[in-house]
């Protein structure tokens, strides 16, 4: 639909920006023309938190910012990850309605229609190519499931591979609005003595000495030209140098440094401390850099320096601007590739000379005042670029290919999706029937007069029916467990119509009201069972936030709820603290996990007398049948042979999609051991979820660093049984996962975990597994001498898991003790000095 572009005069207006730091930098014209042009109107900004610091520096500034969490380029489907990310910025926005957005981002995505949309905006003024048919699906899918209206799309975008600088002036034109010249920009008194200090501290003198930026793109290292490349120009300068980089470039940064000898000092900045860094640039004599932010910063003050660049990004809409700046490319056939590189790494990077880069610095200098210019180099012959220009047409056109197929995919997804929803009203007129179907039989129980009629609360949603298999794990062993008297309300995510084996009959489901509350009209108890709901070091939005405005609602309505065998972690924010001590402080009674977990909750204000140390209530689960011999054929079905030795992995993604070091790493010491002890690699999904967010894309991009194919079994929702029964084929586990490793003990099986937080920890204390490392810091030679000694002392490791089991199993049916005192559980677990009746 094409609308000819009207900006509003007076009122709030919404400008959208989702690159980093050089894109807001680049942005400030277009900011301070909108607001000159709308003097009476609000101008609000929403960008990413990592590069917000940015707006700091800006000569005409917006009148409020709003940071955006999440990266829209991690998702192409909507799951429930992303479903409680797009909640909790909703949450955030508390009900603000501006009727026209624009989206000044580079690469329009799914994103701005659905801030839109979320903001009640009628239009959305996108400056980029709308070429996103996936993005755009996505878009759709996430606004109908929230139910908010997609915004009308307005197409601003002007020619493609143009300067970011042309291409905002181009939109603003479309306004009728001019670029303000804001450039260069003026040092902040303070930015100026902090870096004066730093200066003085080194014995650098102001406009002496060149600042180097070696790193940045952490998401993408190759667009990096070669670290020694950046030693052997700066080792043939005079001046002294700075390096500027972030903590993740410490290694690289000391590396040039070394070999720069005294003349090179390190300046570590944080992303959202631009001060010292905009100092230090502003009072250089001339700057080196990758094409990163710092980059534009300096240009921002006028510096010269130069920029080197490479054709997987988006040449040339980053291209050097400021006075007295040049850029060095070497043009190939294959740029575009948008850093797929059919190299493996930046030919075009790693083709320009260091000859050429000092040649270019020689030149900034001598002319710091001279236009911006380019320099296109010219290294490889005849027959080479039309080598590279044969296999850039094969290698896209696979790639065109694989596009293709993924938007099948993606297509067939959304197919499933309808599928789902269809099966999802279906689930609930089962709920519906077995809630009725309850009624009746309590009405009869009740007339058949029992000494006492059957008890019934709440059991408070914490991720049932999600599709992670160590919450089923747990209901199962509570159920299993909690006496036959007590009926449950137990939430369910729709993912649990996928559940392969159907919930027990004894208690009533209902779907969760993901956007609302479930419990908003609780007239029962609430029983918080099993999981980690005190935690927030992945975020607040779940399940902190998530269960908080659960127990708030039983908190209005005066009914109690009780916290039974759950997990505690130190919380890390001022949010979570808050949540706690307004939601979960009320709580009348804890059972907890460890010892560890009952000091954190009397770290937070808990009374001593209401915190009992019990352990996980998956301790407690029996298997209701015999499944060893179709564990053993399902294996044989995934292409694993009879009597062939097996490591079971289970790897996560969430946060941790970049940490590809960590990927090979891991990947490095499972391909010795297998070649070692003739071991196959089975990649197993503790979380059964498709997404980049989830388990088997992190099995996938596991896999790419094996050398041989690993077994994939399936992301199937196993009960828990089935997935005891599958991990009991294994010799040996290897997880990130607190529940895969404790499942393991449960199968029999020796286990080793890459600890993620605090409760895979406290789990290693508590029953003697063997942790290995972190997420962020895996040694693969470490990690092999863990396994190999796991398995050479294995009848031994087995039978100190097996006791520690047993005892943990006595410490779980402690999990109900201090529910004995209060009412209305006391008729059914018997009064105090009693053992409970499970």
């Amino acid at each position: 639909m094409s609308l000819a572009p009207s900006l509003p005069p007076d009122g709030d207006l919404a400008l959208y920006a989702g690159g980093g730091l050089g894109d807001l930098i680049l942005l400030a014209p277009a900011v301070a023309a909108l607001k000159c042009a709308r003097p009476g109107g609000r101008l609000v900004l929403f960008c990413r938190e990592a590069a917000a610091a940015a707006v700091q520096l800006w000569p005409v500034g917006p009148d409020d910012v709003v940071t955006i969490g999440l990266e829209p380029e991690d998702w192409q489907t909507l799951d429930g990850a992303l479903a409680g990310a797009l909640t909790g910025l909703r949450d955030r926005l508390g009900g603000r309605r501006m009727p026209f957005l624009i989206d000044a981002t580079l690469r329009a995505s799914w994103f701005a229609p659905v801030l839109g949309a979320f903001l009640g905006a009628a239009q959305v003024c996108v400056t980029a190519p709308l070429n996103d048919g996936r993005g755009q699906a996505l878009a759709r899918a996430i606004v109908d499931y929230h139910g908010d209206v997609l915004p009308d799309l307005i197409p601003l975008s002007g020619p493609p591979r143009q300067h970011e600088r042309l291409r905002h002036q181009a939109w603003l034109a479309a306004f009728g609005l001019a670029e303000s010249q804001c450039f260069p920009w003026q040092l902040t008194a303070a930015a100026e003595q902090r870096a004066l200090r730093f200066l003085a501290e080194r014995e650098l003198q102001h406009g002496r000495y060149l600042v180097c930026c070696p790193g940045g793109a952490g998401s993408v290292p190759i667009k990096r030209w070669p670290a020694g490349h950046f030693a052997t120009v700066l080792a043939g300068l005079a001046q002294p140098v700075v390096l500027l980089g972030t903590s993740h470039e410490r290694a690289l940064l000391e590396q040039i440094a070394a070999a720069c000898g005294a003349r090179a000092h390190i300046l570590e900045v944080a992303p959202d401390d631009l001060g010292l860094s905009a100092g230090v640039l502003a009072l250089a004599q001339c700057w080196l850099s990758n094409d990163t932010g710092p980059m534009h910063l300096a240009q921002a003050f006028a510096r010269p320096g130069v920029g080197l660049f490479g054709g997987g990004g988006r040449w040339p809409s980053y291209a050097p601007w400021g006075p007295g700046s040049i850029g060095l490319v070497h043009p190939l056939p294959c740029f575009g590739c948008d850093w797929d590189c059919l190299f493996g790494h930046a030919a075009c990077l790693d083709w320009i000379p260091p000859e050429a880069v000092a040649s270019a610095l020689t030149l900034c200098l001598q002319a710091p005042q001279a236009p911006a210019q380019i320099i296109e180099l010219d290294q490889p012959s005849g027959g080479e670029w039309s080598l590279i220009a044969a296999a850039s047409d094969s290698y896209q056109a696979v790639r065109r290919e694989n596009l293709a197929q993924q938007d099948i995919l993606v297509a067939q997804s959304r197919e499933i999706a309808v599928q789902s929803a269809a099966a999802a009203e279906r689930l609930a007129l089962v709920h519906q029937l077995h809630d009725e179907a309850a009624r009746r039989l309590d009405i009869i129980e009740a007339l058949q007069a029992a000494p006492g009629q059957p008890v019934s609360a709440i059991q408070i949603s914490t991720g049932l029916g999600a599709g992670n298999i160590g919450d089923e794990l747990m209901a199962e062993a509570f159920w299993q467990q909690a006496s036959t008297g007590l009926r449950l309300d137990v939430a369910l995510f729709p993912a649990a119509a996928a559940r392969r084996v159907a919930y027990s009959r004894h208690h009533r489901y209902r779907p969760v009201d993901w956007h609302g509350n479930e419990n908003a009209d609780a007239k029962l108890p609430g029983l918080l069972v099993g999981g980690t709901p005190v935690a927030d070091a992945e975020g607040t939005h779940f399940p902190l936030a998530f269960i908080a405005r659960r127990l708030e609602c039983f908190h209005d309505a005066q009914q109690p709820v009780d916290a039974v065998g759950v997990g505690v972690e130190t919380l890390t924010t001022a949010e979570g603290r808050m949540l706690f001590e307004r939601a979960f402080l009320p709580i009348r009674s804890w059972s907890v996990r460890s010892e560890a977990c009952r000091q954190r909750l009397l770290a937070l204000g808990c009374a001593a007398e209401a915190v009992h140390v019990g352990a996980d209530w998956a301790w407690l689960f029996k298997p209701s049948r015999d499944l060893r011999g179709w564990a053993e054929t399902t294996w044989q079905s995934f292409g694993l042979r009879p009597g062939e030795p097996l490591i079971l992995v289970n790897v996560v993604h969430m946060n941790w999609q970049q940490c590809d070091a960590q990927r090979r790493a891991l990947a490095a010491s499972l391909n010795r051991l297998a070649r070692q002890g003739g071991f196959r690699i089975g990649l197993f999904c503790n979380e059964v979820r498709d997404g980049a967010f989830f388990d088997m894309a992190a099995a996938r991009a596991l896999a790419t660093h094996l050398a041989r194919e690993p077994i994939f079994v399936p992301n199937l929702y196993w009960s828990p049984d089935e997935a005891v029964a599958l991990t009991a084929r294994a010799q040996l586990t290897l997880g990130q996962r607190y529940h895969f490793a404790l499942q393991s003990v449960l199968a029999g099986v020796l286990s080793v975990t890459i600890p993620r937080g605090e409760k895979q920890r406290d789990l290693a204390a508590d029953v003697g597994i063997r942790q290995v490392g972190s997420m962020t810091d895996i040694d693969a030679d470490e990690l092999l001498a863990a396994l190999e000694e796991e398995l050479h002392a294995r009848p031994t490791r087995l039978a100190v898991l097996a006791e520690r089991r047993r005892e943990m199993e006595w410490r779980a049916a402690g999990n109900l003790d201090l529910l004995r005192h209060f009412e209305p559980y006391s008729r059914l677990l018997g009064v105090a000095g009693e053992a409970p009746s499970l």
